[in-house]
């Protein structure tokens, strides 16, 4: 009739358990990998409004420091100015200048790690693609 007995039901019956097992503990690791990554997600997210406030404070300033430049240089062009507060101006300005460039550097690379958190890399282009970030 094309019946077999098999009398090693036991083991089989062992190989079961010990793949059930096993699954077991790869579906807890996976489940520990999400949580995981939803706190890092969650970490990086509050990171990048930290950095994006951090480099529109910057941005501001820098506005600031240019009405500063400007005035001084008018100053000096009308022969009031003190050289001593035009250069402190320029020098205030450049240095600006370079924070806001390292701000907005730290703020990208903090959207490329939460990009690469969340799975996607290609999010950072998406978002710079269709204006949700601007270089």
């Amino acid at each position: 009739l094309g019946l077999k007995w098999d009398f090693n039901y036991g083991v089989s019956n062992a190989k079961i358990e010990k793949n059930l097992i096993e699954y077991q503990k790869l579906v807890k690791k996976r489940q520990l990998a999400l949580q995981l990554q939803e706190g890092t997600i969650a970490k990086l997210s509050g990171e990048a409004v930290r950095k994006r406030k951090l480099f529109e404070a910057a941005e501001k300033s820098l506005k600031s420091a240019t009405s500063w430049v400007r005035l001084e240089s008018d100053n000096m062009d009308v022969g009031v100015g003190n050289i001593k507060r035009y250069v402190k101006a320029y020098q205030y300005y450049y240095q600006l200048k370079g924070e806001v460039i390292s701000t907005k550097a730290q703020y990208l690379v903090t959207l490329a790690e939460l990009a690469h958190a969340a799975g996607d890399t290609r999010l950072l282009l998406n978002w710079l693609e269709y204006g949700k970030v601007t270089l």
